[in-house]
């Protein structure tokens, strides 16, 4: 550029207002006490008098707006300059800031042409109406699983003991140790049976019977020894994993809670999310939770194709077919659910050729879709930390509905 001559638009202090131009005020020297004329042109000679420096000044500061006339005068003026120094050519100092203006210039010959450009007087536009071709279909409507659902079994036995000693005349007082409370523990078959048959037997000699489901029970009984609603009381021997005690009555009351319900395991993270907030490693299929649970869950197939996708509708939709490399829109709208896709492209799922959509699930609105993805809607927001006994991170998620006469597989080699 500056070989050649140059147009450098300031104000009326000589001072430059686009980047354009101060990067040239630098390398051309321009005197700091240049003062130029409001709509006019000053030509400064430079590199040896052979070419020109054309400083126009298109408005007086820097907050001014400038309107078409000063635009015209000014080049107008510059036409002048470049008519009168008998200029071919000249360039502008210009940066990306503007690049994109709508404005041209014509250096083929000695006189500068200006094209104007309207923006209010637009043309008539004819845009082909072509009304589209739409059609039934049966779709299947698939996301990939990142979040599938597990079926979890759970037991928790609270028992809590008193011990008192048998004395004469039927008194009774309270023993080194005689108070005490736990979780008992509870294996995977155990905690089946109980839910298969609403029953358990503890100590060897206490039955429960009718405990029911997704609720706790509350049960009393005696575990050594005897006593009378009237106070008397006969002496007995009491042996667990704390200690053994002869000559004693002992009490106990016992806390029973049965639940199953369906929760999420995140496949990315290999981690399932218990109800009580706990997340364990799936691959475990068994864990204690913070709230004394003993919790067991079904494994899932790690070659199943299927359980790596959410089917979040299946039925009738909308195929509207497109126009002139237009892709095909699918879209359903009715009380429950409303979506509309643009196809992508195909690949294979399962065996099956399927189409990729454009828009994520997350941007549609679903009804009464898959129990699956209610759950994954319902979750709730609010997040509560706890301790496993194991030491992991628990996040509390919302409690989630029991499915009815549900099933949990045994998990592989537990004992």
């Amino acid at each position: 550029m500056q070989a050649d001559n140059i147009l450098i638009f300031v104000n009326v202090k000589g001072d430059p207002y686009d980047e354009g131009s101060r990067e040239l005020f630098g390398v051309l020297e321009i005197p700091n006490d240049l003062r130029v004329n409001y709509l006019k042109s000053t030509v400064i000679p430079y590199r040896g008098k052979r070419k020109h420096c054309i400083l126009a000044v298109p408005k007086y500061r820097a907050v001014d707006l400038v309107s078409m006339d000063d635009i015209c005068d000014t080049l107008n003026n510059v036409e002048t300059n470049v008519t009168e120094l008998g200029l071919e050519s000249f360039s502008i100092a210009k940066t990306d800031k503007i690049d994109d203006g709508l404005v041209g210039y014509d250096c083929g010959g000695s006189s500068m042409n200006t094209s104007t450009l309207s923006l209010l007087d637009v043309g008539e536009c004819k845009i082909a109406n072509t009304p589209p071709q739409s059609e039934t279909v049966n779709i299947y409507l698939l996301q990939p699983a990142e979040i599938i659902q597990v079926h979890v079994m759970e037991c928790k036995i609270l028992i809590n003991w008193n011990i008192q000693h048998c004395g004469m005349h039927s008194h009774t007082s309270l023993v080194l140790y005689g108070r005490r409370e736990y979780y008992m523990d509870i294996d995977y078959n155990k905690c089946k049976r109980m839910h298969e048959t609403g029953s358990v037997w503890l100590f060897d000699r206490v039955p429960f019977y009718e405990l029911k489901m997704n609720s706790t029970s509350h049960r009393l009984a005696i575990l050594a020894g005897s006593q009378s609603m009237g106070g008397d009381c006969e002496k007995g021997t009491f042996s667990d994993e704390y200690g053994t005690w002869s000559g004693v009555v002992v009490d106990a009351t016992f806390e029973i809670t049965l639940t199953e319900y369906e929760t999420a395991l995140n496949t990315k993270t290999n981690e399932v999310m218990l109800r009580s907030g706990t997340i364990y490693n799936a691959e475990k299929l068994t864990c204690v939770t913070s709230d004394g649970m003993s919790a067991f869950w079904s494994e899932v197939p790690k070659d199943s194709c299927l359980m790596k996708y959410a089917q979040l509708y299946h039925g009738p939709a909308t195929k509207l077919v497109g126009q002139n490399e237009s892709p095909d829109i699918y879209s359903l709208t009715t009380e429950d659910i409303t979506f509309a896709l643009a196809q992508r492209g195909w690949m294979d799922v399962c065996g099956h050729t399927d189409y990729r959509q454009s828009a994520p699930p997350e941007e549609m609105s679903y009804g009464k879709l898959s129990k699956q993805l209610e759950d994954h809607q319902q979750e709730d927001p609010r997040i509560k930390l706890h301790e496993c006994l194991s030491g992991e991170t628990l996040v509390r998620l919302r409690n989630r509905e029991v499915r009815d006469n549900s099933q949990i597989d045994p998990p592989l080699a537990k004992n």
